[in-house]
């Protein structure tokens, strides 16, 4: 576990060494919660996935970008949660060690916002699928 967004999930994180080359992923697993729209952004590529309570955690393609960009947003009538996981996985690999065939990383460092229980039709600031998610354009 990467970190938890409250009232949405937790963060995963994985790893894999192909070809002397570091790729990383991002996942997340919902506690159980209503329907969550979850974006990935690393580099160009940007994914949208929509995730229901009880599934098996949601995992992205791994990448080689360094920075990765998570969004989470889940709510109902009531209103809605928004967290933002913003993870560079630079100091990561330069951490990384040797043990046993296989390759260990330290954490990444992390930068999270979380706006809690909003009511429907408040504009986040600078975060969400708004600002720091936008998929890029061409």
């Amino acid at each position: 576990m990467l970190t938890a967004l409250p009232a949405i999930g937790t963060v995963e994180w994985r790893s894999r060494d192909w070809s002397h080359q570091s790729r990383f992923s991002l996942g997340l697993h919902l506690f159980d919660t209503a329907s969550t729209v979850v974006r990935l952004r690393a580099g160009q590529f940007s994914r949208d996935r929509s995730v229901e309570p009880g599934d098996p955690t949601l995992w992205f393609r791994y990448s080689a970008n360094r920075v990765q960009w998570l969004a989470a947003e889940s709510g109902g009538e009531g209103g809605f949660v928004v967290g933002v996981v913003r993870v560079d996985f630079r100091t990561a690999a330069a951490r990384r060690a040797r043990s046993q065939d296989c390759w260990i990383f330290g954490p990444p460092h992390l930068t999270v916002h979380f706006y809690g229980h909003q009511p429907l039709g408040f504009d986040i600031p600078h975060g969400g699928f708004g600002g720091m998610l936008r998929p890029p354009i061409r």
